[in-house]
């Protein structure tokens, strides 16, 4: 990917739909006057800041501190989240509380939205260890009968609301075998199923046990409810708790790329619409869950500034200004893991042409727009600076929120197929979806819909024939597959691909064969 020839290697700015390279003077200066426009018709609080999770902590700390001195409290990392409801009570960084080599250990481990063997390869592969030694049970709470490396105890698939209902099921059963009585609320969540031998699982295994919350979780409409019943559970049984962020989350969120008091969080932004936009190493069509949200968030802004390794391309009619920036390899930076560890990495090859080190574009970013606190000379001084506004803040891995509290969730369209989207291990950044080996790769399934093999009968369907999957306003032709593992009345449907934005749109949801294959 490095070496792809989708490279960014020289700034560009795009006039009259036309794409134009120009000297990195000419690039900052149009950015410049973009932002500043925005800003001279008093809509500062209107740009809104989007960052890959992959950035590292240098680089969220001079992103925030930029989109703050522009004049904005809008700025995020976590495109994968769709519920932000516990912002108020959120840990300090997402974390686990189990030290990452102790996963084998445990007598028993609860997999909640987790398809660990493909989102945390190392991690499932000590758990294995502890299975295939006798030591670990192992259950999960499912949308999907994932193929994990590891026989579970207890599986349920609960795809959709199902998840919540059955975690809270669980919470429900737990509070009975402990004696004690669930917080007001959970009752009226939980679905009744027999979860009964995983509670037992979870209360006998006391501090030895450990609650695994995963991507689907995250990235679920109602994560901040299944957050809460997991803590509780958690706290109840007295389970360890591991919340597995993708990336730099920690990262981001210790460098407080996240937004302020009067700030939107991504999806606010998304959903309201912003006059501008940066966005650091993002591409928010492919990097979201939510991509035709997204699409729109950005066809509709006044001015968007993207610092990028790779060339638009997607929906590069609204992108104004692309600057290209260093990939991992070519610039140093410091990252901090699921332990609050800060681990660093050094320079391992040049810069391929004009690309630089996004910390440094945003400080000169800083010095073109005049900004207070953008005189920083190398990336030790950024370091240091963004060590020093973390402050002595205890980074003890702590999962648990501020406190218990349940509210209503999500309604989901009762009608039509219920969508389960996941982002594949390949597509979760612009670096690997730029691989081409990886692209290649088993494990990256295309833009594809999987289906039941009785859900694909139902609707007329075969594997591999090609469907109009969409909402009724919008829709894609994508191809379908026979997969039995998803759930009936239900459709699997990666994110982090052009082809799936349309079919991936709020909405009921229908599919129909299309009239004409695609070749």
């Amino acid at each position: 990917a490095i070496h792809s020839e989708n490279r960014l290697t020289r700034p560009m700015i795009q006039q009259d739909g036309t794409w134009q390279e120009v000297d990195w003077e000419a690039a900052l200066t149009h950015t410049v006057n973009g932002l500043r426009s925005i800003i001279d018709q008093g809509k500062a609080d209107r740009i809104g800041g989007l960052a890959q999770a992959a950035s590292s902590l240098e680089e969220f700390h001079l992103f925030q501190k930029l989109i703050r001195a522009l004049g904005s409290e809008s700025v995020d990392y976590r495109l994968q989240q769709h519920d932000f409801r516990d912002d108020d009570i959120a840990p300090l960084f997402p974390a686990s509380e189990l030290p990452i080599r102790d996963f084998g250990t445990r007598s028993s481990v609860l997999l909640i939205g987790s398809n660990i063997r493909k989102e945390q390869p190392l991690l499932s592969l000590r758990i294995r260890q502890g299975w295939r030694e006798g030591k670990t049970t192992v259950s999960v709470i499912n949308p999907i009968d994932f193929d994990l490396n590891f026989a579970c105890a207890v599986s349920e698939t609960a795809p959709g609301p199902a998840m919540l209902s059955r975690t809270a099921a669980l919470a429900n059963a737990i509070a009975d075998l402990a004696g004690t009585t669930a917080p007001a609320g959970i009752p009226a969540l939980s679905d009744g199923c027999d979860v009964a031998s995983l509670a037992k699982q979870l209360v006998d295994a006391g501090p030895e046990g450990l609650i695994v919350l995963g991507a689907f979780v995250q990235q679920h409409p109602d994560a901040s409810l299944l957050k809460a019943l997991s803590g509780w559970i958690a706290e109840t049984t007295g389970n360890r708790l591991a919340i597995l962020a993708p990336g730099n989350s920690a990262g981001g969120a210790l460098a407080n790329c996240l937004p302020g008091t009067n700030g939107l969080n991504k999806q606010a932004m998304l959903d309201s619409g912003m006059s501008g936009f940066v966005l650091l190493g993002s591409q928010p069509e492919l990097d979201c869950m939510d991509a035709y949200t997204a699409v729109k968030a950005l066809e509709n802004a006044d001015f968007v500034v993207q610092l990028t390794a790779f060339k638009p391309e997607a929906y590069d009619r609204h992108i104004d200004v692309a600057l290209p920036i260093c990939s991992f390899a070519e610039t140093a930076g410091s990252h901090v893991n699921c332990e609050g560890k800060i681990q660093t990495a050094q320079v391992a090859i040049r810069p391929i042409s004009e690309s630089k080190p996004a910390w440094k574009i945003l400080r000169v970013l800083g010095n073109f727009l005049n900004l207070e606190g953008f005189d920083q000379i190398t990336l030790d001084d950024v370091t240091q600076e963004a060590l020093e506004a973390m402050g002595s803040a205890d980074r003890t891995p702590n999962c648990r929120l501020g406190e218990f509290r349940l509210h209503s969730p999500v309604s989901f369209a009762q009608d039509g197929l219920s969508l389960i989207t996941y982002m594949p291990m390949y597509r979760g950044d612009p670096l690997i979806r730029n691989a081409l080996a990886l692209q290649s790769a088993a494990d990256n399934p295309g833009p594809l819909a999987s289906l039941h093999p009785e859900t694909l009968k139902e609707h007329s369907l075969k594997d591999r024939d090609w469907a109009e999957i969409g909402n009724g306003e919008v829709s894609a032709r994508l191809q379908v597959i026979e997969e039995p593992r998803v759930p009936r009345n239900c459709v699997l449907i990666p994110a982090g691909y052009v082809e799936t934005v349309n079919a991936r749109a709020p909405g009921t949801l229908h599919i129909a064969k299309a009239e004409q294959e695609i070749p």
